[in-house]
């Protein structure tokens, strides 16, 4: 039969679905390579994605008979293609290395492992840039080392100093997972470091110290803070950064690594698109951020004329930069969420002057400590100026039974925490242009009423009329199939616009009562029974 020939951009569609998963070892790897012996077609499409990575990462072998093991009886073994891509004479293709260490024990003996077989085929990776690192050591074992710090600092430098010079041309580097040894969070200090004055792209998990001058064309900024490795702020040139993530800061020494861009007296971010930022929940409750005068001086000399999202944790520490900076009157997304549960998203929303003192304001009256208030007055007057506007209330959230959410502008509402079914029909009433509505931990009260909808507000039916996606799931245990009927019942009678309903399956016999009202609803493009 003759071979059956497809689009290229379906072949490369297929190839690049099938290559999107890291292949880790030479098991999975093979199965992406055996894309290339469909023919000639296929192989010429699927190669620059198959041989675009050589990748180093460990393996337990738990055979107890081999001599080489850790303290824990599992064998270190290095599993790699380069060897194969050699064969293949496909250095050239090579655009990226990507080291997983997982496992027990000390990170230093795995890298040593790792260098010893790069830097058996060092320098003909000509085209190399990209640096994936993922560190999986067990939790105990990645505790710190025996070792001195001394010791320890010396033989991560070495390290280092090797990969820089068997991969000289490192412009991204990605390097995420466990931060618990000296090892690893100097490891990679000294890593970054090594290639800091030529890096574009830098999205790190671990907390960094020991950092020089960041590269003048840094575009991707993403690092991660705590208080045993408090940072020197390096010199960090924004001529070109368009993204900036700032996680988990213990203060606001880090600003300082802008004072240097000022030009006709102002910080100008004017490439930054994209900004996110949150201090530690552990730093002091109580703060006057007004007394932090270089932290105030930087602030009012901040400018974001391009910056299109941006998302802030709440707490005390970050009403200085909210309340001083020159934003945009607009930003099309903005994500505030407290430390202690709940996540507001705005499209299109009002970020102005008024508005950034409203939620500074908010701050500094010790409101950000626990939850979300469900009825606050500035995220209420940023969803009344939104196009879009999503609330997530997370499991440990308590909604307060005298309080609901009340914005006019809201559209997607997801509730996992518990709420009545009761309290639930009368925040929709209350929310007049709510779409998406997923309520995970639904009670419908035993001693109440069967749900009517239509006492609770003369606009009921305009109000449901706007929903398109419903998902409901109960409180399995507080509740009768006869109660959770007759709420599911009235609420999708009054619903005639669904698209998409989800309700669970089986113990409430909803199956049949949904596909009654599914006839009903002639919208319905989706009906979902889960158990």
């Amino acid at each position: 039969m003759a071979d059956i020939k497809l689009p290229s951009d379906i072949i490369d569609l297929i190839v690049s679905y099938a290559t999107s998963a890291p292949a880790y070892d030479l098991s999975d790897w093979k199965e992406q390579l055996s894309l290339l012996a469909i023919n000639s077609q296929w192989r010429a499409l699927a190669k620059s994605y198959v041989l675009k990575t050589i990748f180093l990462s460990t393996v337990v072998d738990d055979n107890e008979d081999n001599d080489e093991v850790d303290e824990q009886g599992a064998e270190l073994e290095i599993q790699s293609n380069i060897s194969l891509i050699m064969a293949a004479h496909a250095q050239q293709m090579v655009q990226a290395m990507d080291i997983r260490i997982e496992g027990s024990g000390d990170i230093t003996t795995y890298i040593k492992n790792a260098i010893e077989l790069l830097c058996s085929h060092a320098k003909i990776w000509p085209n190399l840039n990209s640096l994936y690192i993922n560190i999986m050591l067990d939790e105990l074992d990645a505790g710190n080392s025996k070792e001195s710090t001394e010791v320890i600092d010396f033989t991560v430098t070495y390290l280092c100093e090797e990969i820089n010079s068997a991969l000289p041309n490192i412009k991204y580097i990605e390097a995420l997972g466990t931060s618990a040894s000296i090892s690893c969070t100097l490891f990679m200090s000294r890593l970054v470091d090594k290639y800091s004055g030529l890096l574009e792209y830098l999205e790190c998990s671990f907390p960094l110290s020991l950092i020089s001058n960041m590269s003048a064309y840094m575009k991707h900024l993403s690092m991660e803070f705590n208080e045993a490795s408090e940072m020197q702020p390096p010199d960090i040139n924004i001529t070109q950064l368009q993204y900036l993530s700032l996680r988990n800061l213990t203060g606001n020494t880090v600003w300082q690594s802008f004072h240097k861009c000022v030009r006709h007296g102002a910080i100008a971010f004017n490439s930054l698109q994209q900004m996110s930022i949150s201090y530690s929940p552990t730093l002091e409750k109580s703060i006057d951020y007004s007394k932090d005068v270089k932290a105030v001086s930087i602030f009012k000399k901040m400018y974001f004329p391009s910056l299109n999202s941006i998302s802030i944790t709440l707490g005390p520490h970050i009403a200085g930069i909210i309340e001083l900076a020159n934003f945009p009157d607009y930003v099309g997304k903005l994500q505030i969420q407290c430390p202690m549960g709940g996540v507001a998203t705005f499209t299109n929303a009002r970020f102005d002057r008024t508005t950034r003192k409203a939620i500074a304001s908010h701050i500094l009256s010790g409101n950000t400590n626990s939850s979300f208030s469900y009825t606050p007055n500035f995220l209420f007057s940023l969803a009344s100026f939104s196009e879009h506007a999503s609330f997530y209330v997370d499991s440990v959230s308590i909604i307060p039974e005298k309080e609901f959410i009340a914005w006019p502008a809201l559209s997607e509402l997801t509730i996992d925490s518990k709420i009545y079914s009761t309290k639930l029909l009368s925040m929709l009433a209350a929310l007049p242009n709510l779409s998406v509505l997923r309520a995970n931990y639904v009670d419908v009260e035993e001693d109440a009423l069967i749900p009517d909808i239509s006492t609770i507000s003369l606009s009921a039916h305009n109000v449901f009329g706007k929903l398109r996606h419903l998902s409901l799931w109960f409180d399995s245990f507080h509740v009768s199939e006869k109660k959770v009927s007759a709420f599911v019942q009235n609420l999708v009678a009054f619903s005639p616009m669904l698209e998409t309903l989800e309700i669970p399956n089986g113990q409430y016999g909803l199956k049949e009562l949904a596909i009654v009202y599914g006839n009903k609803l002639p919208h319905l493009q989706m009906f979902y029974c889960f158990s």
